[in-house]
């Protein structure tokens, strides 16, 4: 996989993130030839437009947890739709920038008050989202560890 490590304190430019793709990859990608649901489909393809390093990144993801864990093709469109929101809330920000206030602010969007969730059934969304930006983060700045376990978490998910 081509990916760069980034350690906590390191932020990649702009320049680097863009020279480094292969548009004819993305442009062929596996995600827009799947039976992924549609909607899926159209995310990836406008974050693919918007930050292809973003698409990339996310590709190689789901490789990586296709590899490690085998996961389903409802998990793999539910990680990559939920990882396409979190990039367009922040106006598809690189994922090596993001911060741990951009995150709590976009999981901040998610959560209901009391007088419009009684049932409290935005909890449940807010943390099937932030289950799934922990594993992601921890996957991007920890990618030569073999043991998904054993990966630390980033200051942006602290």
């Amino acid at each position: 996989m081509d990916r760069t490590q980034v350690s906590s304190g390191e932020k990649m430019r702009s320049s680097e993130q863009t020279s480094s793709l292969d548009s004819t990859c993305l442009t062929s990608d596996y995600f827009l030839t799947t039976n992924l649901p549609g909607y899926v489909n159209r995310l990836y393809r406008e974050l693919t437009e918007m930050n292809p390093y973003n698409a990339k990144t996310i590709r190689n993801y789901i490789e990586a947890e296709k590899v490690e864990i085998n996961i389903k093709e409802s998990t793999m469109a539910d990680k990559i739709k939920k990882l396409c929101w979190l990039s367009r809330y922040l106006n598809h920000k690189s994922v090596t920038n993001m911060t741990k206030q951009d995150i709590v602010d976009y999981l901040g969007g998610v959560r209901k008050p009391e007088s419009e969730d009684p049932g409290h059934r935005s909890i449940g969304t807010y943390n099937g989202i932030r289950i799934v930006l922990l594993k992601f983060f921890r996957w991007l700045y920890n990618p030569d560890e073999p043991d998904h376990h054993k990966r630390t978490t980033p200051p942006c998910m602290n």
